[in-house]
């Protein structure tokens, strides 16, 4: 489990984030830098009984920096303000299927599958979705899915703008 001294920090990050205050702010983040990687240690090692291909993982191939890519971005906050975890099933190719989990105030959520597949590995995906779709629709529709699971949501500026090819 988190300390309260991380989740403090993330919450005085949230409202200071900005260069200055960070570097004022070096040893908290050591600390808590240090306690994240414990988090999702425990995590991994839950996960590793359930999901055997997650078993080469360790911490590092799991975990985010604290730095934001800025470059194409509108926000310009340098730094995350949340705690996240990739355990993907090869820690060696890129684009492979996995886990993510994502901690953050008011925002937090799980989620599976294959963020941004190349072009072929996405015209297998859809496909394969294709060819059980009626399968996947019963599984929603489940009434035991949805009581353990609420609604599937999905983000409004994620979805597809027109049906692909």
């Amino acid at each position: 489990m988190l300390s309260k001294d991380s989740l403090q920090f993330l919450d005085d990050l949230k409202a200071n984030n900005n260069r200055d205050w960070f570097l004022d702010n070096k040893k908290r983040y050591e600390s808590y830098k240090k306690d994240y990687h414990l988090f999702i240690a425990s995590i991994l090692e839950q996960m590793k009984s359930l999901d055997q291909s997650l078993e080469p993982l360790e911490v590092k191939n799991c975990t985010f920096r604290i730095n934001r890519d800025i470059r194409f971005s509108k926000d310009k906050q340098p730094y995350k303000t949340n705690i996240a975890a990739w355990l993907s099933t090869n820690k060696n190719r890129k684009n492979s299927p996995g886990y993510y989990i994502h901690f953050e105030k008011g925002s937090s959520f799980i989620a599976g599958g294959v963020w941004c597949p190349e072009t072929d590995e996405l015209k297998k995906i859809r496909q394969e979705i294709a060819f059980f779709y009626d399968d996947l629709e019963a599984i929603v529709n489940n009434p035991t899915f949805k009581k353990e699971f609420k609604e599937i949501t999905r983000e409004e500026n994620n979805v597809l703008k027109k049906a692909p090819k």
